[in-house]
């Protein structure tokens, strides 16, 4: 059998997680798996260990940044690439310093091309 890279979308927008998770499965090298809150998205990555976690940051129990705080400090987290899709501009968040969260894209939601997405995960997820 095949090994699939195993992708995490952590997103509480339904409509947004459902149509990434959608246009992801078209590829059948991934393995597509959902979370729809920061504490939730968590456990999900000390269970699946994903190759990539596409990541909101404004989020329901736990935001993205104290996911990613809790993350990077996990072994099964400290290495997993991540891409953010928020709709806060990285002007809003400065005070944050994605640098030491070694994230791979920052998208901003309302700016979101799906196939473009698709593009950038099979980018991160290739051999």
């Amino acid at each position: 059998m095949e090994n699939k890279s195993k992708i995490l979308i952590i997103e509480d927008e339904r409509m947004i997680s459902s149509a990434i998770e959608e246009k992801l499965s078209e590829d059948s090298h991934l393995a597509v798996y959902t979370a729809r809150n920061g504490e939730e998205g968590l456990q999900k990555i000390k269970d699946i260990k994903p190759s990539l976690v596409l990541l909101d940051l404004i989020m329901p129990f736990m935001n993205g940044v104290e996911l990613l705080k809790q993350m990077r400090e996990m072994d099964e987290g400290k290495d997993i690439g991540v891409i953010i899709i928020s709709n806060l501009d990285k002007e809003s968040v400065k005070q944050t310093d994605f640098k030491d969260f070694h994230i791979l894209e920052y998208i901003i939601k309302a700016e979101l091309d799906i196939d473009d997405l698709l593009k950038k995960v099979q980018k991160y997820t290739e051999d």
